[in-house]
């Protein structure tokens, strides 16, 4: 195979178009008040949470992404949680985000920070002066916003200096496994979404057009004590359902699941999830013509 036979196959992994749940607002809307009752009443996810965007600033600030004064623009900002993080050093930060629900939560979690500042929109379908680049540094973090080479060759426009790309490389979740095995009788791959397959992909689509990009990989493993609620296996179910696993009857059997195998009120549930982040200088790409497709 040829080198543009390897750019084409690894865009063929990488370069496929999102599924149309994961452009639908009312999704999005959902998950935000998902997010909102997880930082309300679970301490786990909070701690999770606070030491996951510790590290990944930390990691941005050591790598010299994150410097004082910066401009940062924030792809599927979500809450605002990195968007409150970076303003901490950066002089300006734009979030942006297709859900008005996670906006408004955005902003009341930045309400003190007035160089902090959002978008609605579906950042594949904004133009550049939308966005109103260009940034510093362009961050996407665990978003279908980017999806696709198209939206990477956005976030590289957009940029004066780098862009920062993480997501899922490994996610394993026994009540995950369990639901899925026992009440459902389906197989159950410890991953997440084929992200792990997009990362790889987009590491060698950077390389076969001459950029440089980094990697390393961060890993929470955590266990906690789950009440059973309706709430809770409302979440599972979309989970199942989205992998067509499961029907409108799914939250009904995985509370009668969690409430059966509770053991002193509780379910104990293990996670062990593994994040991959990338990084590349937009200045420092390499001439490579004979690399890309003709």
């Amino acid at each position: 195979m040829n080198n543009s036979g390897l750019y084409d196959s690894f865009l063929g992994i990488w370069g496929k178009k999102r599924p149309p749940r994961l452009s639908d607002i009312a999704v999005w809307d959902r998950l935000a008040y998902d997010w909102e009752q997880s930082m309300a009443h679970s301490q786990r996810f909070r701690e999770n949470m606070a030491e996951r965007i510790q590290d990944t600033a930390g990691f941005l600030r050591g790598h010299g992404l994150l410097t004082q004064g910066c401009e940062v623009l924030d792809i599927g900002c979500g809450p605002g949680f990195f968007a409150a993080e970076f303003g901490k050093t950066a002089g300006r930060v734009m979030g942006v985000d297709i859900s008005p629900q996670m906006i408004r939560n955005a902003k009341e979690t930045t309400a003190a920070c007035p160089h902090i500042s959002y978008l609605v929109g579906d950042f594949p379908d904004m133009d550049n002066a939308q966005l109103g680049g260009p940034y510093d540094l362009t961050f996407a973090c665990i978003t279908p916003a980017v999806s696709n080479m198209d939206c990477v060759e956005k976030m590289i426009r957009l940029s004066r200096k780098y862009c920062f790309y993480s997501c899922f490389v490994f996610w394993y979740n026994d009540l995950e496994k369990r639901l899925s095995e026992e009440v459902f009788g389906c197989a159950y791959t410890p991953s997440h979404g084929g992200h792990g397959r997009n990362f790889y992909a987009l590491f060698n689509l950077l390389w076969l057009r001459g950029y440089y990009p980094e990697l390393s990989y961060y890993r929470q493993e955590h266990t906690d004590a789950l009440s059973p609620s309706i709430e809770e296996a409302e979440r599972y179910a979309r989970i199942f359902r989205a992998e067509n696993k499961a029907d409108e009857s799914a939250a009904e059997k995985i509370f009668a699941y969690m409430e059966g195998h509770k053991r002193d009120g509780v379910i104990i549930r293990h996670s062990n999830y593994w994040y991959g982040r990338m990084f590349w200088d937009v200045r420092e790409q390499t001439e490579r013509p004979e690399l890309l497709p003709r």
